[in-house]
């Protein structure tokens, strides 16, 4: 088997597996389902910080179209919308830090 194929079925797995977990959340419980979609936005809100500096990173001087206002405004948007998906599509499989955030959190004596 390729190494490509080992990496993509551990990918997966944990997908899987953390999507399983998250949907064990008691969603009874109207306040462990409002923490864990603050965590859920908060871990967006983050890989959108995260493109949004590495887009920073790339030198446009160079660039044969330049920017324009309109252009840096749809880049943004769409940065927010693609953080979106990265961290809640349809699995809520996500980076793992909304999963860690709310485990914390629902542990911790300030939550209570």
């Amino acid at each position: 088997m390729p190494i490509n194929g080992l990496i993509s079925n551990s990918y997966s797995d944990y997908t899987q597996n953390k999507a399983e977990s998250l949907s064990k959340v008691d969603t009874a419980n109207a306040e462990d389902k409002k923490l864990l979609e603050v965590c859920q936005e908060f871990e967006s809100i983050f890989v959108n910080m995260m493109l949004k500096t590495m887009r920073e990173s790339v030198n446009d001087e160079d660039s044969l179209i330049p920017k324009s206002a309109g252009t840096e405004m749809f880049e943004s948007m769409r940065d927010e919308e693609l953080a979106k998906q990265m961290t809640m599509g349809k699995t809520n499989s996500g980076f793992g830090l909304a999963d860690t955030l709310y485990s914390q959190m629902k542990a911790s004596k300030a939550y209570r």
